[in-house]
């Protein structure tokens, strides 16, 4: 199955790295990042209303990740680990 997904910006991180990212984020409050918005989604009536909200969910694509795959692997000493 086949997806093509246009994308509507970027995220800009101090992390170039996966291993870098804290695992517990809230720790780290001078890592800040930015929402970049591209093309026609970088327009004033994109964000209206968005300060009316305390959270936003992002949905994202590891673009330099597409043909290798990805693993996903959690904290319960390693017994987890499901291929995405």
């Amino acid at each position: 199955m086949n997806h093509q997904i246009t994308p509507v910006g970027y995220v800009r991180s101090p992390y170039k790295e996966k291993f870098a990212v804290p695992r517990q984020p809230g720790l780290v409050t001078s890592a800040k990042s930015e929402i970049i918005l591209c093309g026609k989604a970088n327009n004033e009536e994109s964000v209206r209303g968005i300060t009316q909200f305390s959270h936003l969910w992002l949905l994202f694509l590891f673009d330099q990740n597409i043909d290798k795959g990805w693993t996903l692997q959690s904290d319960l000493h390693g017994l987890a680990v499901m291929n995405v």
